[in-house]
């Protein structure tokens, strides 16, 4: 499918299944599972950072977190880049808050 914003061609999406799958611990550790997944780390408390072995085409793709805690309340990406997506997990106040979180990648890979 060809994506066009304002009359513009942006790119274009694969339909079907997740290209890069990443399970990060609340530490910033892989929890296991991933595809397409290189590394996870935590950048700070509730920022997190998950690299792809296989870069997506471009930046012009649809990211999903998943928190797995009753404490955290939001979870959502805060940067997508090709090679990389940041992640920031949060409470209800909207404060930071390191826990577990499945991210999920859909687009085309390069």
């Amino acid at each position: 499918m060809t994506v066009f914003v304002n009359g513009v061609q942006q790119g274009s999406l694969s339909l079907g299944a997740a290209q890069c799958l990443a399970n990060i611990n609340g530490n910033g550790t892989d929890g296991g599972g991933g595809l397409n997944l290189a590394s996870t780390g935590r950048d700070a408390a509730g920022e997190y950072t998950a690299t792809w072995t296989i870069p997506m085409a471009d930046a012009f793709h649809t990211v999903q977190v998943t928190v797995e805690n009753a404490g955290a309340r939001m979870g959502r990406t805060d940067g997508r880049l090709a090679g990389s997506t940041s992640i920031e997990t949060m409470d209800n106040t909207f404060a930071n808050v390191d826990v577990d979180c499945m991210v999920a990648v859909f687009g085309t890979r390069s």
